[in-house]
């Protein structure tokens, strides 16, 4: 696998976290989420992020809870051996 496939892969899996954030391990427990709305930001020397507005039913009441998902992709790069 070449340095480029590699970088391509490891953005693509970060891209997937970003923008499925109820796929994500869950911190509290809820049923029947519901993504209401995403929103990104994706600067180009900066981490990326997204935040989520999540709702869902937790023991019989209605709960809300934002969700922010951080990719640092600098530090990934240098983790995997890639130019930063």
């Amino acid at each position: 696998m070449t340095p480029e496939t590699k970088f391509r892969e490891l953005e693509r899996r970060a891209m997937v976290h970003l923008m499925r954030p109820l796929d994500a391990r869950k911190v509290v427990e809820i049923n029947r989420a519901s993504l209401i709305v995403l929103i990104w930001r994706h600067p180009a020397f900066e981490p990326y992020q997204s935040w989520s507005l999540i709702n869902g039913k937790a023991v019989r009441e209605e709960r809300w809870f934002v969700r922010r998902t951080t990719w640092e992709h600098s530090t990934d790069y240098a983790r995997r051996g890639f130019a930063a």
